[in-house]
């Protein structure tokens, strides 16, 4: 996290410069975020655009209120490199995917966390998949079930379970 906070300081300095000689992809990236994680977005949105394999667009999905709370030279540092900061409702969990859908992206999308520092290859790997049958994930946990066909409380789920193959 160190070596990040230090490139991002080079990134605010406008000394930083995007990676050369990778290639775009057609998927975007989705991603939304809320007052308690606005501090770490920047970081989180630096390490989607070190990605060796360059998403076609991130979008961030704000609601009005944590869109007026990032610093404009923060909208405008990364504006310029194809990051778009929009606003819609407060949709809870369903604000990474859902004002995609609303604003008529209907080709595959990639949705990830605002608190994840990402791995230079986590892109490129995950749309590597391109499963037309299947919703692929870099980090999933398997829910299970309880006697009477309920879920399990989310503590007694699978965690970070990796299937190769058929979807589950």
């Amino acid at each position: 996290v160190g070596k990040l906070k230090q490139a991002f300081g080079t990134f605010m300095r406008d000394e930083w410069r995007s990676p050369t000689g990778r290639s775009i992809s057609e998927y975007r990236v989705s991603l939304t975020s809320w007052r308690p994680r606005l501090a770490e977005l920047p970081l989180v949105l630096l390490t989607l655009l070190q990605q060796t394999l360059q998403p076609k667009e991130i979008v961030v999905w704000l609601t009005v209120q944590d869109h007026q709370a990032i610093a404009e030279n923060i909208r405008e540092r990364f504006g310029a490199f194809g990051v778009r900061f929009q606003i819609c409702d407060d949709l809870k969990p369903h604000k990474k995917w859902l004002p995609m859908i609303e604003a008529g992206h209907r080709e595959p999308f990639v949705i990830c966390d605002d608190d994840i520092i990402y791995p230079k290859e986590w892109f490129a790997a995950l749309v590597a998949e391109d499963r037309p049958d299947a919703y692929v994930g870099a980090k999933c946990h398997y829910i299970t079930f309880g006697p009477q066909k309920t879920i399990d409380p989310y503590s007694a789920w699978k965690k970070q379970i990796r299937t190769v193959g058929q979807p589950s």
